[in-house]
This record gives C-alpha cells, sequence and structure tokens, in this order.
C-alpha cells in the first residue's frame, strides 16, 4: 500500500476488480512491473502503482513476508541448477 492507498493488497485489487491483472520480476539489476486493465481504469491504476513508491508503506510484518517470499524462490532456484 500507500499512503493515499493504504491497502496493502490495494493494486491487485483494483485491477482485478478492473478486468485486469498484474505482475513483477526481479532480476540482478532491475525490477519490471506489468499489468493489463481496462481502459477506463488505467489512470487508477498507474496513480496506484506510482505511489507504491511515491509513498509506501511498508510495515515489518509485510516486509517479512516479502523476505521469506524472495528467499522460498531463490532456494527453489537453486535446487532447479543441480
Amino acid at each position: 500500500g500507500s499512503a493515499k492507498y493504504p491497502e496493502e493488497d490495494g493494486y491487485e485489487s483494483y485491477c482485478s476488480n478492473n478486468g485486469g491483472w498484474n505482475n513483477a520480476f526481479t532480476s540482478d539489476e532491475k525490477t519490471g512491473y506489468f499489468f493489463g486493465i481496462a481502459n477506463n481504469a488505467l489512470e487508477g491504476a498507474l496513480d496506484r502503482l506510482a505511489n507504491h513508491f511515491i509513498n509506501p508503506l511498508l510495515s515489518a510484518e509485510a516486509i517479512q513476508r516479502e523476505i521469506k517470499a524472495v528467499d522460498s524462490e531463490f532456494k527453489g532456484r537453486l535446487q532447479n541448477d543441480k
């Protein structure tokens, strides 16, 4: 979430509720965000996404969940390299 849109999953819900989807990826040097949404909801989606960077809300609990998710993904990829 962000100061303007404090719901933790507000961006995802907005996209879903407006016929859209969203995803992201992280590589060694960049993170990519992409989404699809109904034309009439584009401005709202862009505003919500931009506010994640302008004034993010980062609770300790949310950070810990993301750390665990990234660590799990990393460990899964290590298993595939063997």
